[in-house]
């Protein structure tokens, strides 16, 4: 999935991240259904609730810390 500090990167083809952007790779939902897998092509049909879960990779974390944010946002473009 990209952020919004996704960089234009054209040796892997990946192109910097836009408000927006209809890539799979930002896409979570569309009208065949929800983003559930890491191919492009891997939307499918579902039944309510949907779930969205976020994860974040804290390999390079130093510990024993407390990390924390004020903001955490999640913006839903419907079209």
């Amino acid at each position: 999935m990209k952020d919004v500090m996704t960089p234009d990167i054209p040796l892997m083809g990946t192109t910097q991240f836009k408000n927006g952007d209809q890539d799979p790779f930002v896409v979570v939902k569309d009208n065949v259904g929800n983003h559930f897998g890491q191919s492009p092509a891997e939307f499918g049909a579902e039944d309510t609730p949907n779930y969205i879960f976020l994860e974040a990779n804290f390999g390079t974390a130093v510990t024993p810390r407390t990390y924390q944010t004020s903001t955490l946002r999640l913006e839903f473009f419907y079209q």
